[in-house]
C-alpha cells in the first residue's frame, strides 16, 4: 500500500499533529499501525476519493491546496495509528515477560486515567474523520463516488436534516448509519406513502445542488450544452410528509444504531460509558446491554409515533382514506403491511 508518510519527516508528523508525543517515537515502530490505519480510511471513502491524497504526496511541487490534502488526510490516519499503538507501548515486552518500567521522576497512571485517554484518542479520532469528510464535500471525486451516491439517495442524506430531529453533527456517523437509514426507509416508509410518492420524494431530493467544486487534480467538464431539466415541486402536504418521514428515518435508525454501533461515536451524553476514580477495571461501568435496549426502545417509539403523524398527512392526501389514526394497534390492522426481509418486498 501506498502511504501519504516520509520516514524521515515523522519527527515533524508528531510536533504537527501528536504534538503530546515525545519526539523520539520510531517510525518504524508505528508504520504497521499508520497502514492499519490507512486502510480504515480507504475502507470509508473508497480508494478513488483516497487517490486525492497520493496525487498530492506524489507532487514535485506541493500547492496549497495539495498541503491542505494532505494535512486532512494525515491528521485522523495518525491520531487512529497512535490509539492502535499505545497499548502495547504502555508495558515493556522483553525475554522475561511484559514489564513495566518507570523512571525516578515519573509515575504510572492509574487505569482509570488509560481508560479515559483512550476514549478521548478514540473521540479525536472521529472528529478528525468527521472534519476530512466536511473537507471532502467540495470535491468532485468524493461526490462521484460509491459511499457519497448511496448516502445522497436516502431521505436523510446530511447533517443539516439529521440534526434538525436529533442534533449529532457528525458526518462519520451519518455514514455509519447508512444501513439503518436505509432499513428505516424500506420498512417503515414505503409501506405507508407508497411506491409513486415515494419515488417523487426521492426525485425531489436528487435534483441537483448548484455547488463550486474542486476538480483536483483534474479540469472541470466542459458544458455540453443539454436543455434544462424540468423541476420537481411538492404540494404542501407532500412537503410535510417529507419532513415527517425525515423524522422517523433518524429515530428508527438511532434505535437501529444502539445495538451495533460503538458509543464513542455518539455525541456525549446520549449514552455514556462511567469512569471511576479507581484504579481498576471494575470501577468502569460500560454500558450494559439493558440500557442500550431502553434507549433502542424510546428511540423506537419517537419513531412510531411519527409515523402516525405520517399516516394522518396521507389520509389528507387520499380523499377516500379519512379515518384518523389515533394510535400504533389501529395503525398497524388498518395497514397490514407484510415485510420479507429475504426479497426486501411489501405487501399492502
Amino acid at each position: 500500500m501506498k502511504l501519504i508518510f516520509k520516514s524521515t519527516e515523522f519527527p515533524t508528523y508528531i510536533e504537527e499533529f501528536l504534538p503530546f508525543l515525545d519526539r523520539d517515537i520510531k517510525y518504524i515502530y508505528m508504520k504497521p499501525h499508520i497502514i492499519s490505519a490507512q486502510k480504515e480510511i480507504v475502507k470509508v471513502i473508497g480508494s478513488e476519493t483516497f487517490a486525492l491524497a497520493i496525487k498530492a504526496f506524489e507532487s514535485e511541487e506541493i500547492t496549497a491546496l495539495e498541503n491542505d490534502i494532505l494535512y486532512h488526510f494525515r491528521m485522523p490516519i495518525l491520531l487512529y495509528a497512535y490509539k492502535l499503538y499505545a497499548p502495547s507501548s504502555d508495558l515493556r515486552h522483553g525475554n522475561n515477560g511484559r514489564k513495566m518500567t518507570k523512571k525516578e521522576d515519573e509515575s504510572n497512571p492509574f487505569e482509570w486515567m488509560i481508560n479515559r485517554d483512550n476514549e478521548n484518542l478514540e473521540r479525536g479520532y472521529y472528529r478528525e474523520f468527521d472534519n476530512l469528510i466536511f473537507f471532502l464535500n467540495k470535491f468532485n471525486v468524493w461526490q462521484q463516488s460509491d459511499t457519497y451516491k448511496k448516502m445522497r439517495s436516502l431521505f436523510v442524506h446530511s447533517t443539516t436534516i439529521f440534526d434538525d430531529h436529533f442534533p449529532v453533527n457528525s458526518r462519520l456517523l451519518l455514514l455509519k448509519l447508512e444501513p439503518g437509514l436505509k432499513q428505516a426507509e424500506r420498512k417503515h416508509i414505503h409501506p405507508i406513502i407508497g411506491q409513486q410518492l415515494f419515488l417523487k420524494l426521492k426525485a425531489y431530493l436528487q435534483q441537483s445542488e448548484v455547488q463550486d467544486l474542486e476538480y483536483y487534480p483534474g479540469e472541470a467538464p466542459e458544458l455540453n450544452g443539454e436543455g434544462e431539466v424540468d423541476t420537481i415541486t411538492l404540494e404542501p402536504l407532500e412537503e410535510e410528509v417529507l419532513k415527517l418521514t425525515e423524522e422517523a428515518c433518524v429515530y428508527f435508525s438511532m434505535a437501529w444504531a444502539m445495538k451495533r454501533l460503538k458509543v464513542t461515536l455518539f455525541p456525549e451524553g446520549l449514552l455514556q460509558s462511567y469512569v471511576g476514580d479507581r484504579n481498576t477495571n471494575k470501577a468502569r461501568k460500560t454500558p450494559e446491554n439493558l440500557e442500550t435496549q431502553l434507549v433502542a426502545q424510546e428511540f423506537t417509539k419517537d419513531g412510531e409515533d411519527v409515523l402516525i403523524l405520517i399516516q394522518n398527512k396521507i389520509a389528507e392526501l387520499n380523499v377516500d382514506n379519512q379515518q384518523e389514526v389515533t394510535n400504533m394497534e389501529d395503525f398497524h390492522l388498518r395497514t397490514e403491511v407484510q415485510h420479507n426481509d429475504d426479497d426486501k418486498s411489501f405487501t399492502v
